[in-house]
């Protein structure tokens, strides 16, 4: 009986927990076989584990999707918008984060060597190779 309730409740309410948009689903496909998205919106996807060395995802907006535990070694995210992204434990080691919109995100237990953050910030994260969280800022 509980999950006839729970199928209701869903059902009446409408919400359903989907990684991404509809919409969006065929970009989260192109990505994940091509290891290519450039400008794609790929916002809440749901991409935790994913597979993606080298990949080219310049100006995607990827905001609020996970990435935790992903690996994105040597990934293009030139102009990415990845504000409130749970990159927890994403390997991002000598990944391209030029223009990258990091507020917010959750870098906590990250690889960032060899990254442009690891270089600029080094005096700020007392030159860790992994930060916790960027403030989200105003």
């Amino acid at each position: 009986m509980k999950s006839l309730n729970l199928l209701v409740a869903v059902v009446v309410t409408g919400w359903v927990a989907l990684p991404v948009g509809a919409e969006n689903v065929s970009q989260v496909r192109q990505l994940l076989s091509s290891k290519a998205c450039t400008n794609c919106d790929l916002r809440g996807a749901d991409l935790r584990g994913a597979k993606l060395p080298n990949a080219n995802l310049q100006g995607a907006d990827l905001t609020r999707a996970n990435l935790r535990g992903a690996d994105l070694t040597g990934a293009d995210l030139s102009g990415t918008d990845l504000r409130q992204t749970d990159l927890r434990g994403a390997n991002l080691s000598y990944a391209k984060l030029d223009d990258a919109d990091l507020r917010g995100a959750n870098l906590e237990g990250a690889n960032l060597r060899g990254t442009d953050l690891e270089r600029r910030n080094s005096g700020q994260f007392g030159g860790s190779s992994t930060l916790k969280s960027i403030p989200a800022g105003r």
